[in-house]
């Protein structure tokens, strides 16, 4: 696909269109020079410095921006689509103002890049107060199941809260792994939509991003006119103050062991190298290949190809 490119600092500049372009995940995104430059490895390159890297490799293009891979597969995302899940989402979050303990929600994945499709549905992920993790994800669960809001067989438009983090372990380096671009590429994009205020210590706890990705630590996403303003209820405030004591950690303790029975009854029953990270800080469960090994290596290879 066009001349090789000569230098590894020049390779190092593509990172990101390799990277989402072996990403089966992302409906073939292509990357404006922007994005490029937000997505930048280890490096703030200028935008004199991509252009050069596009002229080395004389790379593809579709209405301004750039694809890596076959030609067929690559789309830039229907933004019309992506104000529909927006403002979607946006009503759905005003649920988590009637849920106790909840410090931030945001959204992330596909829908955090403008990049939905009839299969999307809308990624939120959960930050809870310390020792509340269990009851936050058995509460916001119910919810959703009782008001036919979550993702089921049918995806689409549905809510699928992927991600829950307890306020003391928002470090998301804890589930990565060496150079895990995935991992990297997933958090900068983190977009908060409820709870705003919250996020700055959010970020300030995923402060390793700044040497992997800079320009994105430095500029993190915001969609100040999704916000919900507003916290929680009063009715709320008054269930967090009753199950704030010891009473609450008993009903915590319960709802750890009743949801941990189910988590490992569904990984014996569907997962096939499923992605399960259980804990007091983290529940994050994928059903499916762990993507993160294969992306990884994808990039590495490119890295290392021969002048």
């Amino acid at each position: 696909m066009g001349k090789k490119l000569m230098g590894g600092q020049i390779r190092k500049r593509l990172i990101p269109l390799v990277f989402f372009g072996a990403d089966y995940s992302s409906r073939g995104r292509t990357l404006t020079l922007p994005q490029l430059r937000r997505y930048g490895w280890q490096e703030d390159w200028s935008f004199e410095e991509i252009k050069e890297a596009i002229r080395e490799l004389d790379l593809p293009s579709i209405e301004g921006t750039y694809y890596w891979g076959d030609p067929r597969n690559r789309q830039s995302g229907n933004l019309e689509l992506a104000k529909k899940f927006w403002n979607l989402a946006r009503r759905r979050v005003g649920l988590f103002r009637w849920i106790p303990f909840v410090k931030l929600v945001g959204v992330m994945n596909s829908l955090a890049h403008d990049n939905v499709g009839k299969a999307s549905d809308i990624d939120f992920f959960v930050v809870a107060r310390r020792g509340r993790l269990w009851t936050v994800r058995a509460i916001t669960l119910w919810w959703l199941k009782f008001l036919g809001w979550r993702a089921g067989r049918k995806k689409y438009l549905k809510i699928s809260p992927d991600l829950f983090l307890s306020e003391d372990g928002m470090d998301l380096s804890q589930a990565g792994i060496p150079n895990d671009y995935l991992l990297a590429y997933w958090a900068c994009d983190f977009i908060p939509i409820y709870q705003a205020d919250f996020f700055r210590k959010f970020w300030q706890a995923n402060s390793w991003l700044k040497n992997v990705v800079p320009v994105a630590y430095r500029s993190p996403q915001y969609r100040p006119e999704m916000e919900v303003r507003g916290g929680a209820f009063r009715i709320t405030i008054l269930l967090e103050k009753i199950l704030g004591g010891s009473w609450g950690d008993k009903i915590e303790a319960s709802l750890k062991k009743k949801q941990l029975g189910i988590i490992d009854k569904n990984v014996k029953k569907f997962g096939q190298n499923p992605l399960v990270l259980v804990n007091d800080q983290i529940v994050k469960i994928h059903f499916g290949d762990d993507k993160r090994y294969h992306l990884r290596a994808v990039v590495e290879e490119f890295l290392a190809e021969e002048d």
